[in-house]
């Protein structure tokens, strides 16, 4: 059985710890410890270090071992050393549409793409330049929504995109380089069960089989069925239902993660922890209790990851540490 650790720690503290872990490898100037547990150091990087904003909404290191943080006042990058900071300008089309930085991907091909709460953007590391891909009205083809939650790539190298409030995307690249990409919208409609079950999407991932999971606020948790054909697509949802205690807790998702064993861990706003086995389709729950001390310290689950012991490890909105 999974081990389960919960622990109220900033975003930050939380990527560092996973590096720690796994050793991952980065630039010359990142350390790349291999600390014992009960000995392991944590560095602090602020504002006084020239991180642009203590506000840490998204932390990426990537293929080439920088690491990137997405803040409410503009992109990081940490090359172990310095800390460079790229921020909009009203006055340059090709800087980053917006400072507030909710996710940050690199794909499959090193593109470095940047979820924005005002539209998504590739950012090209040779030039410095961003290339913004925004909602208009007069384009159906455009992206649905400016607020960008998440970005995810499939195992088929297909780009996925989770806005808040205009359900979820795919793009879709022109057949060469001169025609520009287009976007297929997924989104609610109240009158098909087998659309998406909600518009705010948080979270995507992926199964072992190549099936994606959507996990959206408000609208539960999604299953993609493809057809035969690319305009084929529907979903399958997995929402709470008050009368069957074996259902979903809650139909409000922050984060979704497949852990090593192929199980889809669910992390919901208010109703603690979900384990889903796709197999099984059954849902186990994991809540915080009162005066239990192995129990969640906190019903509010931001983030899930795990650690190369097979720990999983939860960032919450306050609680305690301690294993389940």
């Amino acid at each position: 059985m999974k081990h389960i650790t919960h622990i109220v720690i900033c975003l930050v503290l939380l990527f560092l710890f996973s590096i720690a872990e796994q050793n991952i490898s980065a630039q010359d100037g990142i350390k790349n410890p291999s600390i014992p547990r009960q000995t392991l150091h944590f560095e602090h990087l602020s504002t006084e270090d020239g991180l642009s904003n203590p506000r840490v909404y998204a932390i990426y290191q990537d293929s080439e071992g920088f690491l990137w943080f997405g803040t409410d006042d503009g992109l990081n990058r940490y090359d172990g050393y310095h800390l460079t900071v790229y921020r909009h300008d009203p006055t340059n089309p090709s800087s980053v549409s917006s400072n507030t930085i909710k996710s940050i991907v690199e794909d499959s091909q090193g593109r470095l793409w940047l979820g924005t709460e005002k539209g998504l953007n590739i950012f090209n590391r040779k030039t410095g330049h961003f290339t913004r891909f925004l909602h208009d009205n007069a384009d159906p083809h455009s992206i649905s929504n400016n607020d960008i939650l998440t970005i995810f790539e499939d195992s088929r190298a297909r780009l996925w995109i989770g806005t808040y409030g205009g359900g979820l995307n795919r793009l879709v690249w022109g057949a060469d380089e001169d025609s520009p990409p287009m976007f297929l919208h997924y989104q609610h409609q109240a009158d098909d069960p087998s659309s998406l079950g909600g518009d705010k999407v948080l979270s995507i991932q992926e199964d072992a089989e190549g099936t994606l999971w959507i996990g959206t606020f408000g609208g539960g948790l999604n299953k993609l069925i493809e057809g035969e054909r690319e305009s084929e697509v529907t979903f399958e949802r997995y929402q709470h239902q008050p009368d069957n205690p074996n259902s979903l807790s809650s139909d409000n998702i922050y984060k979704l993660f497949r852990d090593s064993e192929g199980m889809l861990w669910i992390g919901t706003f208010g109703s603690g922890l979900n384990k889903f086995d796709p197999h099984t389709q059954q849902f186990t729950h994991y809540r915080a209790v009162e005066d239990t001390s192995n129990s969640l310290g906190n019903d509010n689950i931001i983030e899930i990851i795990e650690d190369s012991r097979g720990t999983l490890w939860l960032g919450t909105w306050g609680g305690r540490t301690c294993p389940i």
